[in-house]
């Protein structure tokens, strides 16, 4: 089941693409930038404090 919704979220994205590319590509690099500083928060300051 988690194969066919990853299925579908490609074809979605595919079809976006091809439909509208300019606010796709600009969506996309959003999401590109946002994953990393998503992932730095999500750590939290314990992590942070175990570097040190």
């Amino acid at each position: 089941m988690p194969a066919l919704a990853l299925l579908g979220s490609l074809a979605f994205i595919a079809a976006s693409l091809a439909s509208d590319t300019r606010n796709s590509l600009y969506a996309l690099l959003l999401v590109a930038v946002s994953w990393p500083v998503c992932r730095m928060f999500r750590r939290g300051p314990a992590a942070v404090q175990a570097q040190d």
